[in-house]
């Protein structure tokens, strides 16, 4: 079975390649643009003429988990829709916000995607606006500052759907082929050469 698929290699090469075009051209029709205002704050539990020793670092860092879990909540989801004027459905909004903390630091991001960088933006500069009432009415021995405001996004994220489908259709182009060659070569009862022959017929 191996011995004949090396003898059409050429062909298996040429079914990758053509799944794969067909694949690419499929999933860049297919897909659709997203765009991203982010904002980052950073976590400050001191006042301005304290200093910051390891202890108030490192509670600095631990808050600033409790803040991504504040800012994707469900109470900031509704004040920033509020601001927006009801401008989606709070899965929606959920769904189109990404809060993370920067490793090991006292940062914390916060990322807007939707199909309309006009959206991502004003819904971004809604969190802006109401940021400071909910962290503070929520937790109130801390406190975020502002680091980076968002700013309404220019060009499309860059989105590798296309090449992931490339390559799923010439792996499934590939597999189809080489299952319908080995079901061929287990239904065909074809003697190909002498010792075959000698092997069933004994002789």
């Amino acid at each position: 079975y191996l011995k004949e698929l090396s003898r059409k290699i050429w062909l298996i090469i040429l079914i990758a390649v053509v799944c794969a075009v067909v694949g690419g051209v499929v999933g860049d029709m297919t897909s659709t643009p997203t765009y991203t205002s982010s904002m980052s704050f950073i976590v400050n539990t001191l006042t301005d003429n304290e200093m910051a020793g390891n202890s108030e670092v490192s509670a600095q860092i631990n808050i600033a988990n409790t803040f991504q879990y504040i800012l994707s909540g469900q109470r900031m989801r509704e004040a920033v829709n509020e601001v927006c004027g009801n401008i989606m459905s709070d899965d929606e909004l959920n769904e189109s916000i990404l809060v993370q903390t920067i490793s090991s630091t006292n940062v914390v991001e916060v990322h807007i995607t939707t199909e309309d960088p006009n959206v991502s933006y004003k819904i971004a500069s809604a969190f802006v606006d109401t940021y400071d009432d909910v962290v503070s009415k929520t937790y109130s021995n801390a406190k975020l500052v502002i680091c980076d405001h968002p700013v309404k996004a220019t060009t499309p994220n860059s989105d590798n759907s296309a090449m992931l489908m490339a390559i799923v259709s010439a792996v499934a182009g590939i597999f189809v082929y080489c299952l319908i060659k080995f079901i061929m070569y287990i239904v065909k009862d074809t003697v190909k050469s002498s010792d075959e022959l000698n092997r069933k017929l004994n002789m």
